[in-house]
């Protein structure tokens, strides 16, 4: 990405393929990043964010257990063990997610999951 902070494309390769060409932004187009956080203010109030981060809530015990449980058979690694062990601390019933060993995680933990990588939830975005 030092190409994009420099001001030139990107090309973005998938399996050796192109997928994509980024561009930087330039100030005449207007872009303006999402205000996530003023989204999730308007819709969930000021306690939709955490004091404390979701990572510092998980216990090492929790990590581990699901680490020995699932690790070997679906390939997580720790960063899917601590998402997917936050979203059960935090009491989720929802697991939203791009990435597949995640997804696969919170599926067999109980988590209803949404996956973002499906066509119909991108298309459902592009009308949006």
């Amino acid at each position: 990405m030092a190409a994009v902070a420099a001001g030139e494309p990107a090309e973005v390769r998938r399996r050796k393929e192109p997928a994509a060409v980024l561009f930087p932004a330039r100030p005449e187009d207007g872009v303006a990043l999402p205000g996530f956080a003023g989204r999730l203010r308007a819709i969930y109030g000021e306690d939709a964010f955490l004091q404390t981060p979701a990572t510092d809530l998980v216990s090492q015990a929790e990590a581990e257990r699901l680490s020995a449980s699932y690790s070997e058979q679906l390939g997580t690694r720790s960063l899917d063990i601590t998402h997917v062990a936050a979203a059960l601390v935090l009491g989720a019933s929802e697991f939203l997610s791009f990435d597949r060993r995640q997804s696969r995680l919170a599926a067999k933990v109980g988590l209803r999951v949404v996956d973002l990588r499906a066509p119909m939830f991108h298309a459902q975005m592009r009308h949006q």
